[in-house]
Formats: structure tokens, C-alpha cells, sequence
């Protein structure tokens, strides 16, 4: 008796509880979830700017996509990295609730209406939109390991100034248009 109590105490300050290690492992799982939840979003990213270079005639939004892919394949190599470092799985091709989200963008990107500017932007924002929301609830969540979470954190304010970009081009290209609509010199 005297033996196990000794053992339990020991565990306690060395760390090897088990109520230590069960937290340790549902932190790890839950941070791997989270993980795996945004390397499918910059999946779907890099596919989408993908499409949206083929789609697209114009030289800078060409230039601006294929960043936005490039950025997107970075992030899913160091989430990958981490996912790794963890003991977990990346999961590539799963759907994962992130993934459901944007999901609605890739059916989207396939209707850009005759490889319009405007189209071509309204889509690329609604899916910047969905990774914006998904890098914000992966921020919010509590229990994740901190090296994740910086990681999170940084390629979250990326994401966000990516959307702002996106979201500039489209609202000028917007008024671009009104003004040709009103001077009567649409093309």
C-alpha cells in the first residue's frame, strides 16, 4: 500500500499521471484535428487560385493568384510539418468541417461566368471569406499545443491580409465597372 502510494506521488511530480498524459493526448488529438481541419482549407485554397489562374486573362490577377497558391502550399507544409512532429496524420483528402466550408467555394469557382474579372474576384473573395472564418475558430480554440498555435496565429494574419487584397481588387474592380456604366464606355 505504502508502495503504490509512493508510485502515485511520484507520478504526480514527474509528470506521468495518467489524468497528465490523458490531457496530453486529448490536447495533441485536438490540436491535430485543427491542424488537419486548416491544411484541407489551404488545399482547396491552392486549387482554387489554381483554376483561377486558368480562368483568368489578366496578367496582374494571374501574378496575385499564383502568390495566394504559393502562400496556400506553405501553409499546408508546415501544417503538414507539425501534424508530423505530433504523431499524427496529415489527411490530405478528407473533408473536415473547414473543408465543408469552403467546399461551397470550389463548386463555385467552376461557374466563373465567361472568365469575367469581376466573377473571377466575387469567387475568389467568398472562399477567402470561409478560410478567414476557419483560421478564426482555429485561433479560438483553448487547448492546442503552443507551437501549433503560433503557427496558427501567424498564417492567420496572413490570411487575413490576403483577404484584404482579394477584396480590395474586387470592390475597385467594382467601381471601375459602375464608373464605365455611367460615363457609357463599358466595354
Amino acid at each position: 500500500m505504502q508502495f503504490s502510494s509512493f508510485f502515485n506521488w511520484y507520478n504526480f511530480f514527474s509528470g506521468e499521471d495518467s489524468n497528465v498524459r490523458s490531457m496530453k493526448t486529448r490536447q495533441r488529438d485536438k490540436t491535430i484535428e485543427v491542424l488537419n481541419d486548416l491544411l484541407k482549407i489551404n488545399t482547396d485554397r491552392a486549387d482554387g487560385y489554381t483554376l483561377a489562374i486558368q480562368e483568368s486573362k489578366d496578367a496582374d490577377l494571374k501574378i496575385m493568384f499564383r502568390n495566394m497558391a504559393e502562400e496556400s502550399k506553405k501553409n499546408i507544409s508546415d501544417l503538414s510539418r507539425i501534424i508530423l512532429q505530433l504523431g499524427g496524420d496529415p489527411k490530405f483528402g478528407e473533408n473536415t468541417v473547414a473543408g465543408k466550408i469552403y467546399h461551397v467555394w470550389m463548386e463555385l469557382k467552376t461557374s466563373f461566368t465567361g472568365k469575367d474579372r469581376q466573377a473571377i474576384l466575387n469567387s475568389c473573395e467568398f472562399g477567402e471569406d470561409a478560410a478567414v472564418k476557419a483560421y478564426k475558430s482555429a485561433v479560438r480554440e483553448q487547448d492546442l499545443v503552443v507551437e501549433a498555435f503560433d503557427l496558427i496565429y501567424r498564417q492567420a494574419q496572413l490570411q487575413r491580409a490576403s483577404h484584404d487584397v482579394i477584396r480590395a481588387y474586387r470592390d475597385a474592380n467594382l467601381k471601375l465597372r459602375q464608373a464605365e456604366f455611367e460615363t457609357g464606355s463599358i466595354k
